[in-house]
């Protein structure tokens, strides 16, 4: 079964790029297998990108009826300029044919206003507007694109439409669901994702919340996948998403999106 990592541990460097204009109409690219959804894949500079677009907290994003080019040149600068590291993130545009004037851009207008929120959550709610936008992230890139294209599957198969649909309700929850207040003072992570779950369940307007399983190894050995249990965090109006980017951060955890939920578990050998 195919599912995304979310870690925030080993971070390397990334090289960034301007956001790519290329008119789709003149693309060369081949259908590849079908693959929707939010999607990563394994490669040690996609996962370092995901976790970017985790990490980095924008103060405030005013989109009103931005050009969806606009949008993109804003994120890579600001990911770029709140990136620790100063390397960013390279951000592609990929439209069908058609849907792009040489001289005027895509017909795409946004408009999203947010304060203090996570890249991939400014990056998602941009996606949501209308018409919609999907994306994934391919090579360490994060590729954006309309209805009609097609994600490459790299070396996974493609999962049922109802299993992809599933993955993508918990990832919406994961950033909707808003928290008042999250007041964690060296409490265990069993402790915490275990309040996270029921808090994501009373917070949820449909009440259906995130189910979250924690899976830890029998032993804590030392090194790069060293669990730290102890986690210390005060938020205020904070959404599920960015809660656990703190927490994994501090636990040295990451996390898989599944149908049916969330598997918080140690880091994976990649």
């Amino acid at each position: 079964m195919t599912s995304f990592w979310v870690a925030l541990a080993g971070l390397g460097a990334l090289l960034t790029f301007s956001p790519l204009r290329a008119d789709p109409a003149s693309s060369s690219a081949t259908a590849p297998p079908l693959f929707t959804g939010d999607y990563c894949d394994e490669r040690p500079e996609s996962i370092l990108t995901r976790n970017k677009l985790t990490s980095i907290i924008i103060p405030e994003v005013d989109f009103e009826n931005a050009d969806i080019y606009s949008v993109i040149d804003f994120l890579t600068l600001k990911s770029k300029e709140l990136d620790p590291a100063k390397t960013g993130i390279q951000f592609r545009l990929e439209l069908p044919p058609g849907s792009v004037s040489k001289l005027s851009g895509p017909q795409w207008d946004v408009l999203v206003n947010m304060k203090g929120a996570s890249l991939i959550t400014v990056l998602y709610e941009v996606c949501d507007d209308d018409p919609p936008l999907e994306w994934f992230i391919s090579k360490g890139v994060v590729v954006l694109y309309s209805e009609g294209k097609i994600v490459p599957a790299d070396n996974n198969p493609a999962e049922p439409p109802s299993e992809i649909k599933a993955r993508k309700d918990v990832a919406r929850s994961l950033r909707r669901i808003i928290l008042p207040t999250v007041d964690f003072k060296n409490e265990d992570i069993a402790v915490v994702v275990k309040f996270l779950s029921e808090q994501s369940q009373r917070f949820d307007p449909k009440h259906f919340g995130v189910k979250m399983e924690l899976r830890l190894p029998a032993d804590n050995p030392p090194g790069k996948f060293h669990v730290r249990r102890s986690v210390s965090i005060t938020l205020d109006n904070v959404s599920i998403e960015d809660v656990l980017g703190y927490v994994i951060a501090q636990a040295n955890l990451g996390y898989t999106i599944e149908p049916n939920g969330i598997v918080i578990k140690a880091g994976p050998e990649y």
